[in-house]
């Protein structure tokens, strides 16, 4: 083993739990990591891994961030096509149409900011990570807060 790996395992030995389970739901949420490289990572187990994605909810925090926000514009596109349909076969709606479409346009909007915003800080906390780790968990935990403020005003 060389002497990153040594430095690497004695900081990970001198993780508490918590720091351990944030470590993890960070790079669940903002790495493309496995789930095997992620205990690696923080020395977990699968089984513990999986118990605390379990129990913490994790693929709900992850589909929040960015699921949520494309079945919204979904159905508004199903929404838009039905009643451009019933218009085309008599009935008016383009009063309706307009309406959703400016929604769609909104929507489309909001996809591609909470996109760039998750982008930004995913890169910024990697960077960060090596040099800091301390201050990336906690700069991770209000960027975790700032995304479901815009998630929960619009």
């Amino acid at each position: 083993m060389n002497t990153k790996e040594d430095d690497s395992l004695k900081k990970r030995a001198g993780l508490t739990r918590t720091q351990k389970k944030e470590i993890a739901l960070d790079l669940y949420l903002h790495t493309h990591y496995t789930q095997k490289e992620i205990c690696e990572i923080v020395g977990w187990t699968q089984p513990t891994f999986t118990s605390n994605k379990q129990k913490f909810q994790w693929d709900t925090l992850r589909d929040a961030t960015t699921k949520t926000p494309e079945i919204v514009l979904t159905n508004l596109y199903k929404l838009l096509e039905k009643l451009t349909k019933e218009s085309l076969e008599g009935d008016y709606y383009a009063k309706d149409i307009a309406m959703i479409a400016g929604a769609i346009e909104k929507q489309e909007k909001r996809i591609t900011n909470l996109s760039t915003y998750i982008q930004a800080c995913k890169i910024f906390v990697e960077w960060l990570q090596p040099t800091n780790l301390e201050l990336a968990q906690t700069i991770t935990k209000l960027y975790r807060q700032f995304i479901q403020d815009l998630i929960d005003t619009d």
